[in-house]
């Protein structure tokens, strides 16, 4: 299955990449949490446990932001976004992208 690509990231460069729900969270209704954990080799780490970083999620609107950091020079990762809306019965949303980190 291919993913959306997020930009390479040098493995010293802190971004932030952003996740639109807005196509699944209906009018009216908001983002009720959100959350990233990182996929390396198929095994799925919560945020902060891969040594690629997710050092921030930031919910605005129906945007999910995550801020990345660290990472393997040479490593494609896949990030996981998770947004549950406030919505009833509650929509939960899951979207996958993938990166590269590459010394620049």
């Amino acid at each position: 299955m291919a993913f959306a690509k997020l930009v390479d990231r040098d493995p010293e460069e802190v971004l932030d990449y952003v996740m639109d729900f807005t196509a699944w969270v209906e009018a009216g209704d908001t983002i009720q949490t959100a959350g990233t954990s990182v996929i390396l080799d198929g095994v799925s780490t919560p945020g902060g446990l891969s040594d690629l970083t997710v050092d921030t999620v930031v919910v605005g609107s129906n945007l999910v932001v995550a801020w990345l950091s660290s990472g393997t020079d040479g490593e494609k990762y896949t990030v996981k976004w998770l947004a549950v809306d406030d919505n009833s019965p509650v929509r939960t949303v899951v979207r996958r992208a993938t990166q590269k980190v590459k010394l620049k």
